[in-house]
């Protein structure tokens, strides 16, 4: 048996090293017009270099030309930071518009007189008369409110700090989360936890000049400085859209939400921690910010 193999095995390796002539004769003349000769082997050497240059060649124009974009489920990094901006943009023009046509219909309501009229009848204050003998405090009130005077003229706790908010609109650090893990400053937890979904743009609350961007070990971490010594402090992002220094705009979006590295892949949700300061003070986000 193993005689036979080896006769067969001789064979065909003598058949690839065989010499052919081909030759192209005139079928009227019987006149050769052209020959050559090829051997086996190098016809088969020749098939594999031709599929490996195609091969190559192929690759070369998916992964360094403009068609790598046609390739499925490759997306460029720069076209979806674009489709990301874009879809904030978009959400923000369909706020803008709903905001618009509800002001209308509140306007043709009250054209068409389908609001009917305040019922409470209204008073003059100045016509009142006041007695302003009930109004003095009681010698036991003096009293009280200049022993508590005393007591709190040396606490420094007591004394706030009024924190200037006027003409300030906070955003929504994400539009749609709901805050999980609330500000708790003696848990020495200085901001929210918002529960959200991945891929979702995290915003800037104000604006204001990115100072911070880093890698931390729970996602990257983006800080922005805004005006009125206000500071806004994003965490568990999975992408930063800004860099150091770069101006940002309310609403405009620094980051992508996602925890870097989750533990749970396949999730769809993602968690995204805010803070915001003031004066090196944290402040509750909720007292600011309607979630």
């Amino acid at each position: 048996m193993k005689e036979e193999l080896s006769s067969k095995y001789k064979r065909f390796w003598r058949k690839m090293r065989t010499l052919y002539r081909f030759t192209a004769s005139n079928e009227s003349s019987l006149e050769e017009e052209f020959t050559f000769r090829l051997v086996p082997m190098q016809i088969f050497l020749y098939a594999v270099f031709a599929v490996f240059f195609i091969i190559l060649l192929t690759s070369f124009v998916l992964l360094f030309t403009p068609m790598k974009a046609y390739m499925p489920g490759f997306v460029d990094r720069r076209l979806r930071k674009e489709i990301v901006q874009n879809a904030v943009v978009l959400d923000s023009l369909s706020n803008i518009v709903t905001m618009q046509e509800e002001y209308i219909n509140n306007i043709r309501q009250v054209m068409t007189g389908n609001i009917s009229v305040d019922s409470l009848p209204s008073y003059d204050s100045l016509t009142i008369k006041v007695n302003l003998d009930s109004l003095q405090a009681s010698q036991a009130t003096k009293q009280y409110v200049r022993q508590f005077e005393e007591e709190e003229k040396f606490n420094l706790a007591s004394k706030t700090t009024e924190i200037p908010t006027e003409g300030l609109f906070f955003y929504k650090p994400v539009q749609r989360g709901i805050v999980s893990v609330k500000f708790d400053i003696y848990a020495k937890h200085f901001g929210i936890d918002l529960l959200t979904h991945k891929q979702e743009p995290v915003q800037a609350t104000l604006d204001g000049t990115v100072v911070l961007c880093c890698l931390g070990i729970d996602g990257y971490i983006i800080q922005v400085q805004h005006k009125n010594n206000f500071i806004s402090l994003y965490r568990h992002t999975s992408e930063l859209l800004k860099k150091e220094g770069d101006k940002v705009k309310a609403g405009e979006a620094i980051a992508i939400a996602g925890m870097y590295e989750s533990e749970k892949p396949d999730s769809e949700a993602a968690l995204v921690h805010f803070e915001l300061w003031y004066k090196g003070k944290p402040l509750n986000p909720e007292e600011y910010i309607i979630f």
